[in-house]
């Protein structure tokens, strides 16, 4: 009889938990769903919205409403993160007439994957370049089983949306912090495997071994020299000339 009730007990408890996590992810999956109403001129829905916190910065900040009037036809669009946000600032970096830098300090591949429907109007670009490939992600901890899901969706909504457009993807680039660094070519092995047809970035030629800080702005953010090295080696390996 005390076997019996044990066993009642620990139902009720195994159902009571399950329940609790029920509510949990329908109380997730509404906040989300008011969020994208609201936000719908902004964002698509993407599935990595459940598992990720969308960048504030991109409406806060001004970018969302920059990217999504500008009507001009790009031959390049660069999509990317603070890499790319403060290199471009380099004086001669790129043709602004040519290349859109559609880039948002902060973003991660979700992000990417949200934004890309909404702030770019090139209805057929020559080259899309993303940078970094999951750099934001590994600073945030996401898993890489998550990173590498989440640019197989990405990918394949470029694939879709632009299918006769150059893609070319930059990895992330050695920093100073050592989770990003151990895990950054596991995510880019996987997530090559996933889009053979595009054109790959290695940034490692463009830095040193180990690391100097010369070469650095910070723990993360590379200096003007590697900047304007990996805007070569996209040019040289892929063609790809902004």
């Amino acid at each position: 009889m005390k076997r019996i009730l044990i066993l009642l007990l620990s139902s009720l408890i195994i159902l009571s938990c399950s329940n609790q996590d029920n509510a949990k992810k329908r109380e997730r999956d509404l906040l989300l769903g008011l969020f994208l109403v609201q936000n719908a001129s902004v964002y698509e829905q993407a599935d990595c919205q459940l598992y990720y916190q969308l960048n504030p910065a991109y409406v806060a900040g001004g970018y969302a409403e920059r990217f999504i009037s500008d009507r001009n036809q790009y031959e390049v669009i660069i999509v990317a993160n603070s890499t790319i946000d403060i290199s471009h600032k380099y004086p001669g970096y790129h043709d602004p007439a040519r290349t859109q830098i559609n880039a948002t300090s902060g973003d991660t591949l979700c992000d990417y994957r949200s934004r890309v429907g909404k702030s770019i109007n090139t209805t057929n670009p020559q080259a899309i370049v993303t940078a970094t490939v999951g750099g934001n992600d590994l600073l945030r901890a996401i898993s890489n089983e998550r990173i590498v899901e989440t640019f197989r969706d990405y990918n394949s909504n470029l694939q879709t949306r632009f299918p006769s457009t150059k893609r070319i993807y930059i990895e992330v680039h050695p920093t100073f912090v050592d989770k990003a660094n151990l895990n950054r070519k596991i995510i880019s092995a996987q997530m090559r495997a996933l889009s053979q047809d595009a054109c790959w970035v290695d940034p490692d030629p463009c830095f040193s071994s180990p690391l100097l800080q010369s070469e650095m702005l910070d723990s993360i953010h590379y200096a003007k020299a590697p900047a304007l090295c990996i805007k070569n080696l996209v040019k040289t390996n892929c063609g790809g000339e902004f």
